[in-house]
């Protein structure tokens, strides 16, 4: 059985990587703002969450959609 090809290039697969970790920040941080009552800094967190979710999938061509939808 052939390899599938790889759907991404190296340089998106980095990207790919920073962008997990910045999100995994990012998501820490909005906790924190949650549990400190600190409403705007939660949205701000949110959004750059929200934003960084948008990024991965463009780079990956998914809509959000199970794979056998």
């Amino acid at each position: 059985m052939a390899q599938p090809h790889s759907i991404i290039s190296s340089k998106e697969g980095a990207e790919l990587q920073r962008l997990h970790e910045e999100y995994a920040v990012a998501t820490k941080r909005a906790a924190a703002a949650l549990r400190a009552n600190d409403g705007q800094r939660f949205l701000e967190e949110e959004e750059r969450a929200a934003d960084i979710v948008r990024r991965i999938k463009e780079i990956l061509g998914t809509t959000g959609q199970p794979w056998n939808a």
